[in-house]
């Protein structure tokens, strides 16, 4: 699906144009088998003295000048501050498009756009799986002067799909009627944890089992979900403790409209009165499994693997509905918890102390391989050196930036652990609680009946 996104530039013009332009990512010989040059730029870049070829175009400018004549249309107009462009990118499913259709779309969008008074700068960029378009676009316009409005999503958003459906290329429909963000329309296409497809799962679960409207209202009250069917409201709606607005079940899709539901409801009746009916009465044997005895992991790691557990991270077939509603949020971060989780196993640290030594040390160690790093900038710099000294340098380089990457990383993850661990402590500490009143209720309860 083809998704597009613009947002305003402060600073050096060259940024973001030699962003766009990056040979690394326009190089048309990173992608093997497009054999079409028809929509391909050509120029000289890095003091190469061979012309190669590159997904790059000008619109209203050339591509190697594009910084300065950015200059020039400003001081002409006497706008110089502010905002000096707007970078922007449009992006295609992975497999949807060849480099050659993505930058003649990315063209015809930027032309029809900004094309009559703006200068633009095209290019798609192949270095990551789903091909997509970049766009740095001149804040001035060079016909009469006026500032670049910035604009909406939605705007950018109709072109584009207008453009792409003319191409036969998929677009993002119905992003929740007023925009829906770039993040949760990925999440709804790929089928990964959202707000909506959370409700759809916990509906799915409840309506499995039951077989009349109070039942799913009890159903979905246990997992943490509020069903309002009032009949003076227009339309059914579902929502859960922490949302600020309840969800209409006829954004979640046909099978969950009041027509389809009612009609699960009868279905299930019938197929609960087939199932009694059916029961057989009979003593089924199986072997006693022996449980070896697992050691207790205690400590800070400890409650990581269990919040994991109940998140349902270790089971392959775990259903949302299922997960507690005082967790069901957190889905939605399940990868950040389970990269957290997964350091903390690795380390083997279970407390806060621990966790912040170990901080420290990586701190010094980004540091450490900073400093061997300038070394090696500084002896690149010198005069003489070879042309396999100077490709060792680069390697020994790109080997520390990596390294200093994935502490980085792991320092990322310690500052989410200090900062979501009391979170988690208090989640489980509610869910107790909730457990315990709910025994203590069904204890007072059989008391009652026995008197």
């Amino acid at each position: 699906m083809a998704v597009t996104k613009i947002w305003p530039v402060k600073g050096r013009i060259e940024q973001p144009i030699a962003y766009a332009i990056n040979p690394k990512k326009t190089d048309k010989t990173l992608w093997a088998g497009d054999a079409s040059i028809e929509d391909v730029i050509g120029y000289a870049s890095n003091n190469e003295k061979t012309e190669k070829q590159y997904y790059v175009s000008g619109i209203n400018c050339e591509p190697e000048s594009a910084a300065e004549e950015f200059r020039m249309v400003k001081k002409q107009f006497q706008k110089q501050g502010g905002i000096i462009c707007y970078h922007g990118y449009q992006s295609f499913a992975e497999g949807e498009v060849t480099p050659a259709e993505a930058h003649a779309i990315g063209v015809e969008f930027a032309k029809k756009f900004w094309g009559k008074e703006y200068q633009v700068i095209v290019t798609t960029h192949l270095n990551t799986k789903c091909l997509h378009n970049h766009f740095v676009i001149n804040s001035v316009s060079f016909v009469h002067g006026r500032r670049c409005r910035q604009t909406k999503w939605r705007e950018l958003k109709e072109v584009s799909d207008e453009i792409c459906k003319e191409h036969q290329k998929s677009v993002i429909e119905n992003a929740f009627g007023k925009g829906m963000p770039y993040t949760l329309a990925r999440a709804e296409e790929n089928g990964k944890p959202s707000r909506l497809n959370l409700a759809r799962a916990a509906l799915d679960e409840a309506l499995s089992q039951c077989g009349n409207l109070k039942e799913l209202q009890r159903q979905l009250k246990a997992q943490g979900y509020e069903l309002d069917i009032n009949p003076s409201h227009k339309y059914w709606t579902i929502r859960q403790a922490n949302w600020n607005r309840p969800i209409r079940l006829i954004r979640m899709g046909k099978t969950y409209e009041k027509e389809a539901i009612l009609q699960k409801l009868i279905e299930n009746q019938s197929k609960l009165r087939l199932g009694m009916k059916n029961l057989q009465a009979g003593r089924s044997y199986c072997r006693k499994k022996v449980k070896t005895p697992k050691r207790k992991v205690s400590g800070l790691r400890g409650r990581y693997l269990h919040y994991c557990h109940r998140l349902g991270a270790f089971q392959k077939r775990q259903s949302p509905g299922r997960v507690h509603y005082l967790y069901r949020d957190d889905l939605l971060k399940l990868n950040n918890i389970t990269a957290e989780a997964r350091l903390l196993c690795e380390t083997k640290i279970e407390s806060a102390e621990e966790l912040f030594a170990y901080e420290k040390k990586l701190e010094r160690e980004v540091k450490d391989l900073c400093v061997e790093r300038k070394k090696l900038y500084n002896e690149k710099r010198r005069a003489g050196l070879t042309a396999e000294e100077k490709e060792r340098i680069a390697r020994e380089r790109e080997d520390l930036t990596a390294a200093i990457r994935t502490c980085r990383r792991k320092l990322h993850l310690c500052e989410n652990i200090q900062m979501r661990s009391e979170h988690l402590k208090e989640a489980m500490k509610q869910e107790q609680e909730m457990r315990e009143n709910m025994k203590n209720k069904k204890r007072e309860t059989e008391r009652g009946q026995g008197r």
